[in-house]
C-alpha cells in the first residue's frame, strides 16, 4: 500500500486506530511493511467507525481516507435510529444494516415473509422513502437498500427524531 508515515501520524492524531492486511488477510501495524498490504482498516470508537480501504497505485492520503469514512457517516448514524420506525413484533424478523434493512429469509415461510415485506414497504411508502430490493448472494437475506441521497436520509431522520 502506498501510504506515508505522515498520513499514519495524522490518523493517530485524529484518534483513529489502523491495521494493514496483506494478501493472506494477515493483520499488521508496521508502517515499514505497508507496501506489502492490499488494504488498510481504519477504526474509531468515538464515534464508532470501521472502514476498510483497498490499496490503489496512487498514494493513500489522510484526505482520501477521511472522504471514504465521511461518505458513510450519515448512513451509519441513521442505522442506530432505525428501529424506531417499526414496532417490536415486526422487528423480530428483520434488522437494520449499513445498507437499510435485511430480512432473514430461511424458515420464515411465504405468509410471514409477505407480511414482513408489506410492513416495511407500507412504512417506506408512508414516509416517501426511496429504496431498491435485492437478495444476498446466497439468497438468505432479502435486502431493502435505502437510497443514501441526502433528502431520503433527512426524511427518515425527521420521522425518528
Amino acid at each position: 500500500m502506498n501510504i506515508s508515515k505522515e498520513t499514519i501520524s495524522q490518523l493517530e492524531e485524529a484518534g483513529y486506530t489502523y491495521f494493514f492486511n496483506d494478501e493472506n488477510f494477515k493483520d499488521f501495524r508496521d508502517i515499514n511493511k505497508a507496501s506489502e498490504a492490499v488494504e488498510i482498516t481504519i477504526c474509531s470508537f468515538t464515534p464508532y467507525c470501521m472502514k476498510t480501504i483497498k490499496a490503489t497505485k496512487k498514494e493513500t492520503t489522510f484526505i482520501d481516507i477521511m472522504k471514504k469514512i465521511n461518505k458513510d457517516v450519515v448512513y451509519k448514524n441513521f442505522c442506530k435510529e432505525f428501529d424506531k420506525l417499526f414496532d417490536y413484533k415486526a422487528k423480530m424478523n428483520f434488522y437494520p444494516t449499513s445498507y437499510g434493512i435485511g430480512v432473514w429469509v430461511p424458515f420464515l415461510g411465504r405468509k410471514n415473509f409477505d407480511e414482513i415485506k408489506k410492513t416495511i414497504e407500507d412504512k417506506f411508502k408512508e414516509l416517501n422513502i426511496e429504496f431498491k430490493n435485492e437478495y444476498s448472494d446466497a439468497n438468505w437475506v432479502f435486502r431493502y437498500k435505502i437510497s443514501k441521497h441526502r433528502d431520503n436520509i433527512a426524511k427518515i431522520k425527521n420521522f425518528v427524531m
